[in-house]
């Protein structure tokens, strides 16, 4: 990145580089407000500077011949997100949102100056109200999340709930609008509805004493259980908490239509339960339609009669191939689970 009179003194400037954060694919970008001061002031910028970003991408191959075939078959798809510090990101209800923890300001009740970054999600009221939310993020270093109906920025220590201590790479959050379900592992969400809940994650590196380069990865999302069907997306995890005998219908769309095969799996870390894929959200019994029930994985080959079953209907009606998944909790217990 530069700012932007220094993009006509030389072809490709390089003041601030990004790096590829430990654990994580991409790379990450911290540029500090005070060295982009510091440089505004070199150039004798004055008022506002604009910060220009170039996003490159590794030459094809070193054979010339080949080099324009090369660049075509491996053409990058790439999303890039700028945020600062002070920033404020807003969940959908079950969408996983992956971020980098930059560098905050000290917290000044406690010293703590790991990075951190904000999000908030709305709780609806009235018919839409959900009973129950789950908050929970990932990280390759050691993360917590800190929660209120109020926002306090940079001082997470001013939230009344968090994750217990220590910290790990993965953090949960539970939540409820109902007074009867809370207790001391399930706050509260006392705000007159519809209302917004603020939540701040904090990370430090695994290895004590590594700063990260000033950034930590971070995959968060929030769940309730207002919505019938949610998105499954690919290669991400999605976790959740049923009563016993409750299900949960989730959707994927296949990235190629089903042309390759594709592996669903389920976790349970508390309780039992159990999946099935379905070409339909009604789940009918004919198996050509909708698989046996699995505790841990299903593999739908390419050309299964489920996916053509899917894409079929798709192709008939103009929409997306799509395809569902049904996670129900055995009787008599809570299930706790990842799919």
């Amino acid at each position: 990145a530069s700012l932007s009179s220094e993009l006509f003194a030389a072809p490709l400037p390089r003041r601030w580089e990004g790096e590829t954060p430990l654990g994580g694919q991409g790379s990450v970008l911290l540029v500090r407000g005070a060295d982009i001061a510091a440089r505004a002031a070199e150039l004798g910028s004055q008022g506002e500077s604009t910060l220009s970003v170039a996003v490159c991408r590794p030459a094809a191959s070193d054979d010339g011949a080949d080099d324009a075939f090369a660049t075509a078959r491996n053409a990058s798809r790439f999303w890039i997100t700028a945020t600062t510090e002070r920033d404020v990101v807003t969940l959908q209800d079950g969408l996983p949102f992956a971020a980098s923890l930059i560098r905050a300001d000290a917290d000044a009740a406690t010293g703590a100056q790991w990075p951190a970054r904000d999000f908030r999600f709305f709780v609806p009221g009235g018919a839409a109200k959900p009973g129950q939310v789950t908050v929970s993020a990932t990280s390759s270093g050691h993360i917590q999340l800190f929660a209120d109906t109020r926002r306090h920025q940079r001082r997470p220590s001013e939230y009344r709930w968090a994750t217990p201590e220590p910290a790990t790479s993965h953090a949960l959050l539970r939540l409820t609008t109902e007074p009867k379900l809370a207790n001391e592992e399930v706050h509260l969400i006392d705000c007159r509805l519809p209302c917004f809940v603020y939540v701040s994650a904090s990370a430090q590196p695994e290895v004590e004493g590594d700063a990260g380069g000033g950034a930590e990865d971070l995959t968060i999302q929030f769940q309730s259980d207002a919505v019938a069907v949610k998105p499954l997306l690919e290669a991400q995890e999605q976790e959740e908490t049923l009563a016993g005998g409750e299900s949960q219908v989730f959707r994927y769309r296949p990235l190629r239509r089903g042309a390759e095969a594709m592996l669903f799996t389920l976790s349970v870390s508390s309780g039992a339960a159990s999946f099935e894929v379905s070409a339909s959200a009604s789940f009918p019994t004919d198996t050509a339609l909708t698989t046996r029930r699995a505790d841990d994985a299903v593999l739908l080959e390419p050309g299964s009669s489920v996916t053509e079953a899917a894409c079929n209907a798709a192709v008939a009606t103009n929409a997306s191939c799509e395809l569902f998944v049904r996670v129900t909790a055995e009787k008599g217990a809570t299930s706790t689970f990842t799919v």
